[in-house]
């Protein structure tokens, strides 16, 4: 304790007047009402408040398992033996099942397939165009032969017509120039119906 606040509180008690003021003060009643009195202890404070945290239990020793030192530690591949595809068309009971990888390609090779399936498609049928062009076209040739044959044929009946005609008249009583001119239609029917060369025959 500090010297000097001894010497203090002592000479306060030396004090007669302030002594007496104080025992005064005292034997006075409280303006303030009293506290009432409780029935029962009041709590007790809880440990952490007026003790230190106990330590913590330790807890039971568990051997550490060693971290895998790489990616291949950690990660384990599992390899299975797969049963051979079956055919759906053979046996539909049994299904198979593939990957992703797998479902692409079959789909890629199922639109390839389509896609030829598709070009033969359309070249066979530009190939039937065709030929059913060229048909047509020998057709409309073969008509118009045929109709150039038989405007020939028509017009040698009719000339053959004119020239049996021809034929059948009497030139006896004709004129010399009559005669000739005759000669000369009569020979020119016979080169349009046979052809030259065989006109002499008729004379």
């Amino acid at each position: 304790m500090d010297p000097n606040m001894a010497a203090a509180f002592a000479r306060i008690l030396q004090d007669p007047n302030l002594v007496a003021s104080l025992s005064q003060s005292a034997s006075q009643p409280s303006p303030f009402p009293s506290n009432p009195v409780i029935p029962f202890p009041p709590p007790s404070f809880p440990p952490f408040c007026t003790q230190p945290p106990a330590p913590p239990a330790p807890s039971p020793s568990v051997p550490s398992k060693a971290k895998p030192s790489s990616r291949s530690g950690r990660c384990h591949r599992v390899s299975a033996s797969l049963e051979p595809a079956v055919d759906p068309a053979v046996d539909p009971k049994k299904k198979m099942y593939y990957s992703t990888d797998e479902d692409i390609r079959l789909t890629l090779v199922e639109s390839n397939s389509s896609q030829k399936e598709e070009e033969a498609a359309m070249k066979e049928y530009q190939q039937r165009l065709s030929d059913q062009r060229v048909e047509a076209a020998n057709l409309n040739l073969l008509a118009a032969q045929e109709k150039k044959q038989c405007k020939l044929i028509d017009q040698k009946s009719k000339a053959m017509e004119m020239f049996t005609q021809l034929l059948q008249v009497d030139t006896s009583q004709m004129e010399e120039w009559a005669k000739n001119a005759h000669m000369k239609a009569v020979s020119n029917l016979s080169d349009q119906i046979w052809g030259k060369g065989e006109s002499g025959q008729v004379s």
